[in-house]
């Protein structure tokens, strides 16, 4: 079983933590299944900025069944005698 990572989302990068806790607040109060998760990450020179990072859950789906093709045997059957 393999365990997939997740691709986080830049969504804005701010110059104060209280816009950028602001802007993730918006951001959850918009979400009607409290299924978004949202991050404040520092950056910049010297961790001076701060970028909001999103990551919403991908429906899963079944992975599709291969279907078995039905292969002709050459070898001795349709031989000319």
């Amino acid at each position: 079983m393999t365990v997939a990572s997740k691709s986080w989302k830049t969504e804005k990068v701010l110059e104060s933590y209280e816009a950028a806790s602001t802007y993730k607040n918006s951001l959850l109060s918009t979400d009607p299944d409290n299924k978004l998760l949202v991050k404040i990450r520092r950056c910049g020179p010297g961790g001076t900025r701060f970028k909001v990072k999103s990551w919403y859950p991908i429906k899963e789906t079944a992975p599709a069944k291969k279907s078995k093709s039905k292969r002709k045997d050459l070898s001795s059957k349709n031989r000319k005698k």
